[in-house]
């Protein structure tokens, strides 16, 4: 998910104003950890659940002993390189209030087709109005969180971050345009 919006109501984030609503007691100081101002959910960058994370762990023994056994100190160089960007490339997730990824469940998955110019990215945030940011936190229908863009058949597997009324509304109807962050419509999601 990206780093802009809250991964419970979708509305943007500030971070720096959030994180003074949160206490952080289990994740390092550089990792982002806040509660929305929002909608009061958490949320925060997953280290010790993150793949990156758990990559570079696994790497650690066997380049230390690799670097000490033959004396060969670029190679630790280049790995404490790789651990820096992982504050940048580690994305916001839902947490709970102990740092921890939540265990709340999300809407079902939905597939659909995409027509439209601009490209789908996977784990962005699209949205089902261009006035998303003018209302309350989960007062219209939900934002849709993409899982899965197959770029070969031209489908786009998502899924609604709340439930709400309206949800269904589009996906009953054959086809509804999506926007983008910053509210400009990208394109038509097709239902099948």
């Amino acid at each position: 998910m990206n780093r802009e919006r809250c991964p419970w109501c979708g509305k943007r984030v500030d971070y720096h104003h959030d994180a003074r609503r949160a206490r952080n007691k289990k994740l390092p100081r550089f990792f982002c950890f806040a509660r929305c101002s929002n909608c009061d959910g958490y949320y925060g960058q997953a280290v010790y659940d993150s793949t990156y994370m758990k990559i570079m762990f696994w790497l650690f023994l066997p380049v230390t002993v690799i670097t000490f056994a033959f004396e060969f100190a670029p190679l630790m160089v280049v790995y404490i390189a790789l651990i820096f960007p992982s504050v940048f490339v580690i994305p916001f997730d839902r947490m709970d209030s102990n740092g921890r990824l939540s265990s709340d469940l999300l809407s079902e998955e939905h597939c659909s087709g995409y027509s439209g110019n601009e490209k789908i990215i996977k784990n962005h945030l699209y949205f089902l109005s261009d006035d998303f940011d003018g209302k309350q936190a989960f007062s219209s229908a939900s934002p849709l969180l993409v899982d899965v863009v197959d770029k070969k058949r031209g489908k786009v597997y998502w899924h609604f971050l709340y439930e709400h009324a309206e949800n269904d509304k589009y996906t009953e109807s054959e086809e509804f345009k999506v926007y983008d962050s910053d509210m400009q419509c990208i394109g038509n999601f097709i239902t099948e």
